[in-house]
């Protein structure tokens, strides 16, 4: 069995991330390429675990994200979706910008998840939000306004500010529906990708 193998089965095996660490950076020291190079080097690091994560690039592009169509950004919640837990869920919400004049829907059904580039004729939830505030709840850039029960910097108390100061409110269904419909979709990840150890 290979190095490789060993560090997929456990990757707390730090021998096996140690030898293996060493020959990356064996290789890399031998090559002139720099992509090569680096890419070597840098797959060490992460076996051995000396890479500094706080000295990362925030690489957020807000100004990008808000050039995106509102259609995209709802879109790419359907691959967040936990699909192990809508398996006997069927469930819709739409998203009404009226300051944009546009309607969306997410209909969650047994695993998938559906968009629809129009507001579904029957739905569980409506969410009527202007683009502007739903830009900066998907950026963080928010604040909980003082909002208690929840961490401040949290999102959920970023937006229980936003219900509560009205720009943002449910025209269908209520709090609870709203919660467990965003309870079946997994938050974004804020741990670095692993490249080396998968």
């Amino acid at each position: 069995m290979g190095v490789r193998s060993i560090i997929r089965i456990n990757r707390d095996d730090w021998d096996a991330r140690n030898l293996k660490a060493e020959a990356l950076r064996q290789l890399g020291y031998t090559h002139t390429n720099t992509n090569w190079r680096n890419w070597y080097l840098t797959s060490a690091a992460e076996l051995d675990g000396s890479i500094d994560y706080s000295k990362e690039l925030d690489i957020k592009a807000p100004d990008l994200l808000r050039a995106f169509p509102t259609s995209k950004l709802i879109e790419s919640f359907r691959y967040r979706l936990d699909a192990e837990k809508t398996l006997d869920v069927n469930m819709t919400m739409g998203f009404r910008l009226p300051d944009v004049d546009e309607a969306f829907g997410l209909e969650i059904r047994r695993g998938i998840v559906q968009f629809y580039e129009h507001m579904p004729a029957a739905t569980d939830v409506v969410l009527e939000i202007d683009r502007a505030t739903l830009m900066g709840l998907l950026l963080g850039e928010l604040d909980s306004g003082g909002k208690t029960g929840v961490h401040p910097d949290s999102p959920q108390a970023a937006l229980a500010a936003v219900f509560e100061s009205g720009d943002a409110r449910l025209t269908t269904g209520t709090p609870e529906d709203f919660a467990r419909f965003f309870s079946y979709f997994e938050p974004p990840s804020t741990e670095p990708i692993p490249i080396t150890i998968r």
